[in-house]
């Protein structure tokens, strides 16, 4: 038995032109004839050239603003990935909208901070893909959990053994989520600027 393993695959808008259609698969090919708009988009081009990178099972695939990340593994059942362009916006009116109340206390104490935000906020989409959960309506179902001392878990409908990893990108933050444990890895273009974000869950 193969041990489990997570790869996430991670590129830019500089690898919008190594995009091919004839690699889409069919899944894709069939997008693509209801909206043809969708060569055009970066994102879809950055993202589906990496899954034709792919060497284990595409899991779970995210893009915004011409960056993609494509989580591939192998031996993992739930895992899930998601990347957000940093904008600055209203944090404690959308907090309002997506976070239970101890998150809201918790981003509130921090002086909410716009990586903290997108921290919380890539790590709840994550979950909902993972999970096959609705966005918007199951978002303050998935997230953190904290226990008695203030450690940070994460969980999904309050169940837990979650792991997560979150990496700050120059202007996106990434989030990757899955049940159990798994070797996890990335795999980014070159020169791509790639830090982790507070501590592994």
């Amino acid at each position: 038995m193969e041990e489990p393993k997570l790869i996430c695959l991670l590129a830019d808008l500089r690898c919008a032109g190594l995009y091919r259609e004839e690699g889409l698969d069919e899944q894709d090919k069939k997008r693509v004839i209801q909206t043809p708009s969708l060569t055009r988009r970066a994102d879809w081009r950055v993202s589906r050239y990496l899954k034709q990178q792919a060497v284990l099972p595409v899991l779970s695939l995210s893009h915004s603003h011409g960056s993609a990340a494509v989580l591939t593994g192998c031996g993992v059942e739930r895992a899930g990935v998601d990347i957000e362009y940093m904008h600055l916006r209203d944090f404690p009116a959308l907090a309002d909208w997506v976070a239970s109340p101890q998150e809201r206390e918790y981003l509130a104490q921090r002086g909410w901070q716009r990586e903290d935000f997108y921290e919380l906020w890539t790590l709840k989409e994550a979950l909902l893909k993972a999970e096959n959960l609705n966005f918007p309506s199951d978002m303050q179902k998935v997230g953190y959990a904290f226990a008695s001392d203030g450690q940070r878990y994460l969980h999904t409908k309050q169940e837990g053994g979650w792991q997560g990893r979150v990496l700050k990108l120059e202007k996106h933050m990434l989030a990757c989520v899955w049940q159990g444990t798994a070797e996890f890895s990335v795999n980014a273009q070159p020169d791509m600027q790639i830090n982790d974000y507070g501590t592994p869950f």
